[in-house]
């Protein structure tokens, strides 16, 4: 195996989210390798593993090393290179949208000073980097995969288009898939409508018939497995918030948001407050629990 290398990820869709991930990867640089003078339309995080390398921007010229870290910010011209006789191995990820800029400011990079040296949890940094890579971005079951491995409990829901323009039998088995192997808390499960006017309307239909069957499928698919059963002897947090649609219970909620009904007649219930529950049973729509003390 060659002793340099670089390992990459580009999404096909930058979408417009508060926080979006438009490449990671992993390289150890050949000597001299040069990236620009260029300009990048996202920000970019680089983590220096080891080796020696050099970054230019607004004017100035910043020697890294292994532990250090440099920022590159959109529509600004830099460069950066490897060292000619100690070439440097580095980590990166690319991001933008509405709140990346304020979680930058919460950190030590400035446009001014677009560098930290000797990183403070550089190792933690690294494997975060990494795992980023390894969930691949943005794609939709590999950020499910990522999320459900960093954040215990989470809840995650989904919505289906069933015959949508052009999706094929083989489209449609795919999403079942996806659907039996994760399991998610909702499905909103929508048999495709073409208004008019839309870019839709010009593409080749899925006959009414197979849009019907197709959701109906996915339908008995979602209602075939039950969804909170793994939630029953545990404790939660709970925000108690409003008298459930029952007219009796007590409707709170988790912090995933799964909805827990408590006994309406628990005079130790106030609504607006929060409390510590054991849930007792599951349905596939909520959880019924009591409090502890």
């Amino acid at each position: 195996m060659h002793p340099n290398y670089k390992n990459s990820y580009k999404v096909e869709q930058k979408e417009l989210l508060s926080l979006a991930v438009y490449n990671v990867g992993y390289q150890k640089c050949d000597l001299m390798h040069q990236w620009g003078p260029g300009v990048r339309d996202h920000y970019l995080i680089h983590y220096v593993i080891s080796g020696k390398g050099y970054y230019k921007t607004n004017g100035k010229k910043y020697t890294l090393e292994a532990g250090d870290s440099f920022l590159v910010y959109p529509n600004r011209e830099v460069t950066y290179f490897a060292d000619h006789g100690l070439p440097w191995e580095y980590a990166w990820v690319g991001f933008n949208g509405s709140d990346a800029l304020s979680i930058l400011n919460a950190t030590n990079f400035t446009p001014e000073h677009p560098i930290i040296q000797k990183t403070p949890h550089g190792e933690e940094i690294l494997h975060e980097l990494l795992r980023i890579y390894e969930v691949r971005g943005n794609e939709f079951e590999r950020a499910v995969e990522g999320l459900r491995e960093r954040v215990p409990g989470i809840e995650i829901s989904t919505d289906v288009i069933c015959g949508f323009p052009t999706e094929t039998d083989e489209d449609f088995a795919g999403t079942l898939g996806l659907i039996e192997k994760h399991r998610f808390s909702f499905v909103n499960i929508n048999a495709m409508f073409v208004r008019p006017g839309t870019p839709a309307a010009r593409m080749e239909r899925v006959p009414g018939k197979v849009v019907k069957a197709r959701a109906a499928a996915m339908h008995n698919l979602f209602h075939s497995y039950q969804t909170f059963d793994h939630m029953v002897g545990k404790r939660y947090k709970v925000w108690i918030t409003e008298r459930a649609h029952d007219g009796k219970s007590w409707a709170a909620h988790t912090k995933s948001y799964v909805q827990v009904l408590l006994d309406g007649d628990d005079p130790r219930i106030t609504p607006g407050s929060t409390a510590m529950v054991e849930v007792t049973e599951a349905s596939k729509w909520s959880v019924r629990g009591k409090l502890v003390e």
